[in-house]
Order: C-alpha cells, then sequence, then structure tokens
C-alpha cells in the first residue's frame, strides 16, 4: 500500500469516532453514575455504550453472536432490540428500523443517543467533554446562605461537573444546575432562583470580593466558596512540579509579606530530616540541602534551649520523638502526603511481652525510654534501673553506657517497666513498632500546629486548648504547610517582626486563609524558625537572619 493510501486510511479512521476521555453521566432509573470513556461520537452524533446503559435497569441484557455481527437486546419495559454493527442497522421489536444507529467499538457496542432517547424517554445534552443522559430531575430541597459560602442539599445525586458558576462585576454569584429542579419557597433573602424547564439558577449577592468560586461535593449537599487570591504577587516562578510566589497583601492596615511554594507531589518529594550530628543539635538550615535539593522548609518545634524536638518525629519510618501534645501533625502514609491528627504508639516486644515506649531521644524519665543512634547526647543514669543496649535488635549489654554507639540501640527501664517487660539477658530479641490509628507504615511524620483549616472548614475554638498564648495571639512570622483540594501539597512562610511585614496571629490566619480553597492547613515551627530556602538560598527575609534548627523539610525531584 502507498504511503498516499496509508494516510487516506488513517484521516479517514480518525475522522470515524471522536474518542479520548469522554465522560458520561447518567441520572437514569433513579440513580446517578458516571463512566469514562462511555461515548464516541462520528458523523451520524453520539453513541454511549450499551451494556452500561443496560445494567443500570433490572431485566435488562445485551448479547452476541459468535462472530460479533449481530447482538440482542432486552431494554426496559421487555422491548426487544436486535443490532446489525457491520451495516448500523437496528431493529425494535423485529420491525421498525433505524439507519446508522449502532457501532461496534473495540468489542463494545454502541448505540445511537438519539434512538435511545426514544427507548428510554431520556433525555441528553452535551457539555464541554461531558454527556449527560436523564429522565429525571434531582432536586434541590435546601439553600443555606452566609457571607463566606452557599451550601445547596439535593435529594440524589449530582456532580460538580453539572454546575456553573461565576462572579458578576457587582459582586453577585451566578450558579446553574442542569439537569436540577425545585419547588423551595423559603430562601436566603439575597439570593433569587429562577427555574427553567431542565435547570436552575440561582443569582446571590456575594458578601466578599471574590476573583472566582469553587464547588465542594459532600455526598448530596455542595458547597459553593468564594476564592480569592492571595494577594499581589511581587515575584514568580514555576517549573516542573513546582509554581514559586512572593505575595504582598494586608491584613487592616499591616502589611504582610508571604511566599509560596506549591508542589505537584506526583512530581516533587518531600522528606523530614534532622540536624547532622542527631539529637540534640541543629544546624542552619541552608546546610540541610545539596547541590541537588530543589527547596528546604524549617520543620517542627523544638526547645530552643536544648534543641530537643517537641513532639512526634518519624524519620524513615524510625521514630525520633514520641508525640507530646496532642498537635497536628504533618506525614506520610503509604506513599500519600496527610496533615490531621494521629494517635501513635511505639511498642516494645521482648520475651514474648510487650510494653509501650513512654520516650525516645529525650532527656526526661519514663517507665521505658528508647535512644537510637541519632542521639547524641548523655545518656541518663538512674539508680535502680536496667540498661539495655541491642545492636542489630540482639542484646550485646545490660551494663550502663553513657553513649549510644553506631548500630546500636540503648534502652532505660524503670523498676515498673521491668516489671512488664520481665528479665531481659544478653541474647535476646527485642522487636519495636509503630502502632498509628493509619498503619504502621509512616514514613515521615512532624508534629507541630495550631490546625488551621480541616476538610474545608475553619478550625473551631478547641483548637486553643493544644497551644499556648504566646503561640496563638503573638503576631510573628509563620510557617504552614497545606494540602488543595485539588492534591497539591503548598507550604507558606509569612514573614513578621518587620515593618514590611508584621506576620499574623492564629484568629488573623484563620481569616486569611479561610477562602483560598485549601482542604487543609496547619503551622509548622514558626517565629524565628521561619525559613524558605530556595537551590541553597535565603528565599524569604527572617527578621533574625538565617535560622539554626533542629528539623527540617527537604524537597526535591522524583
Amino acid at each position: 500500500m502507498t504511503k498516499k493510501l496509508w494516510l487516506i486510511l488513517v484521516i479517514v479512521l480518525l475522522g470515524t469516532f471522536a474518542l479520548g476521555s469522554n465522560e458520561l453521566i447518567c441520572h437514569l432509573n433513579g440513580e446517578s453514575k458516571r463512566f469514562e470513556g462511555a461515548f464516541i461520537q462520528n458523523s451520524s452524533g453520539y453513541f454511549v455504550e450499551i451494556e452500561k446503559i443496560l445494567n443500570m435497569y433490572e431485566r435488562s441484557w445485551i448479547t452476541r453472536s459468535k462472530d460479533g455481527k449481530e447482538a440482542l437486546a432486552i431494554f426496559p419495559n421487555d422491548i426487544i432490540v436486535t443490532m446489525y454493527p457491520d451495516n448500523g442497522e437496528v431493529y425494535v421489536e423485529f420491525g421498525q428500523k433505524y439507519n446508522n444507529a449502532v457501532i461496534n467499538n473495540e468489542q463494545q457496542y454502541y448505540i445511537s443517543v438519539d434512538l435511545l432517547e426514544t427507548l428510554l424517554s431520556v433525555n441528553s445534552f452535551k457539555k464541554n467533554e461531558l454527556l449527560i443522559l436523564y429522565d429525571y430531575y434531582p432536586e434541590l430541597l435546601n439553600i443555606e446562605k452566609n457571607n463566606r459560602e452557599i451550601k445547596l442539599e439535593f435529594d440524589s445525586e449530582l456532580f460538580t461537573d453539572e454546575f456553573d458558576f461565576w462572579i458578576t462585576d457587582n459582586n453577585s454569584a451566578v450558579i446553574t444546575i442542569k439537569p436540577a429542579k425545585t419547588s423551595i419557597i423559603s430562601k436566603p433573602d439575597d439570593l433569587e432562583i429562577y427555574k427553567g424547564q431542565e435547570h436552575i439558577k440561582l443569582v446571590a449577592s456575594w458578601h466578599e470580593e471574590s476573583e472566582n468560586l469553587h464547588i465542594l461535593k459532600d455526598g448530596n449537599s455542595f458547597i459553593i466558596k468564594g476564592e480569592q487570591n492571595f494577594g499581589n504577587t511581587i515575584t514568580s516562578q514555576s517549573g516542573k512540579g513546582y509554581e514559586l510566589k512572593v505575595i504582598e497583601n494586608y491584613i487592616g492596615n499591616r502589611k504582610v509579606v508571604l511566599t509560596l511554594l506549591e508542589l505537584d507531589p506526583s512530581i516533587m518529594d518531600i522528606r523530614l530530616n534532622i540536624a547532622k550530628n542527631g539529637i540534640p543539635s541543629a544546624d542552619k538550615i541552608t546546610s540541610y540541602g545539596n547541590q541537588k535539593t530543589f527547596a528546604v522548609i524549617n520543620g517542627g518545634y523544638y526547645d530552643p534551649g536544648t534543641n530537643y524536638p517537641v513532639g512526634l518525629v518519624i524519620k524513615n519510618n524510625i521514630v525520633m520523638s514520641l508525640p507530646s501534645y496532642d498537635r497536628a501533625i504533618f506525614y506520610k502514609v503509604d506513599g500519600e502526603y496527610k496533615i490531621g491528627r494521629l494517635d501513635v504508639q511505639y511498642i516494645i516486644e521482648v520475651n514474648g511481652r510487650k510494653g509501650i515506649v513512654n520516650g525516645v531521644n529525650t532527656p526526661y524519665r519514663g517507665g521505658i525510654i528508647v535512644y537510637n543512634e541519632k542521639f547524641n547526647g548523655k545518656i541518663p543514669h538512674y539508680d535502680g534501673y536496667t540498661y539495655i543496649t541491642t545492636s542489630n535488635n540482639i542484646v550485646t549489654s545490660t551494663a550502663y553506657n553513657e553513649r549510644v554507639e553506631v548500630n546500636s540501640t540503648v534502652i532505660v527501664i524503670s523498676p515498673v517497666g521491668k516489671q512488664k517487660l520481665g528479665e531481659i539477658n544478653t541474647g535476646d530479641r527485642i522487636d519495636f513498632s509503630i502502632f498509628s490509628t493509619v498503619n504502621d507504615n509512616i514514613e515521615f511524620a512532624v508534629e507541630s500546629g495550631p490546625l488551621i483549616i480541616y476538610n474545608n472548614r475553619v478550625v473551631s475554638d478547641f483548637e486553643r486548648n493544644f497551644y499556648s498564648d504566646s503561640i496563638l495571639n503573638t503576631r510573628a512570622p509563620r510557617t504552614l504547610v497545606g494540602e488543595t483540594n485539588d492534591g497539591k501539597i503548598v507550604f507558606i512562610v509569612v514573614d513578621g517582626y518587620q515593618k514590611q511585614s508584621y506576620g499574623l496571629t492564629f484568629e488573623e490566619m484563620i481569616e486569611f486563609f479561610s477562602n483560598k480553597d485549601i482542604k487543609h492547613l496547619m503551622c509548622l515551627d514558626g517565629g524565628r524558625s521561619s525559613a524558605l530556602v530556595i537551590e541553597e538560598k535565603l528565599y524569604n527575609s527572617p527578621a533574625s537572619g538565617e535560622p539554626v534548627i533542629p528539623i527540617a523539610i527537604t524537597i526535591d525531584s522524583k
């Protein structure tokens, strides 16, 4: 075959079907479903995959001949349909004939939407890459509205793609839902409802400046929120997997400068690191990276007098410090980055007995305290305590050792702890495991806070119970980590303690970030620790210069 004929054949094939990620939404027979790649288009119109439609009805099915040239289908109401995909002919009840009404594509039969509308008494319309079929209208039952959001409750499932919304010049929100109906009489005073034959249009006054709107789905309810930009962008840059901005804004009459780094977690890798000399020690934030490191940001809380970390720290699945105050945690589990709270226990097992470890790499005494090889301090000596040294999980010594040697772990056991674990002798095996509310495979974790936003909602005043007034009410530099609604990870550093940027209080963070399309948001350590390094250079403007910290987060390409 000549190249010219090949080209003609390719053009014909490409013109036959419009394929891709076309999605089909069905509201049929009292059920709502969404299918990917379930419809195609050619010059005769739109065609949908028959089997997916019939599966939404009882006693409906399709069967094909062995040679694939004929198919028999039973549609609702026992309508018998015979199909011949080679010539596109369809016969209904062995009589009425329809041409160009069926297609065989990759062993799947697709039926014309025009014919389907006749057979099932359904409606359809095309919207962007969606085809929507429906034989009923989801009903809007209730509307709640405040200055920041509108909540719409329906009697059945809809999908966010079936909503259109925008902001007018006079700051009104216009929301259109199709297919939908409503019989609502009681509504907010500053909202109007317009009812079309197949759609509902809502026009609501919006009490805060918003550049656009975004929608969140919660079962059969939808929350539409105003979304603002963070402020005036001073500088910006972007690359594969990241976007970096320096932004200026005002809280009241006070200027705030923040640096925002947004990451695609499928491209960028986030890790937790401790100072090179272990615990307790600290390094300049620029020293945590190397020539291959894209970014470094400060980590969790620590005692500035001793450099001991405060709260949970897990690095490479190894516990470095245990939880302190039930505060918010940024962690990675099963390859996914999470923000929230966890119950975490560190379990020791020896000779068939298990105990709960009370502390790791800590200066405080407890029932069972563990010091791993990252501990570089002096192990405290207490009369009456038992001291165990292990290497590769095997007990090598039962005498006191002042330091933890390489590839070793020291366990300090109080008299009460010894009663729980029993006698331990040289040669015994000791194992450790993590037990948490998620699972045991926590790759890293750092405990900090306060939590600002969780599941798209600002936190309640109860969050104050976990933090001191100085953390909450001081207008200070802040470092935050969050997850956006489209799955991006965002790090934010707010400069403070200076006229060009005052910093933020807890209440100001809630006010500022509440409408920024962030699903979860929490603080890391702040104050003089807040800093961001990009390619080995300090990127923001800490009031006290480059911070020296014991814990940092590093970011690089995968």
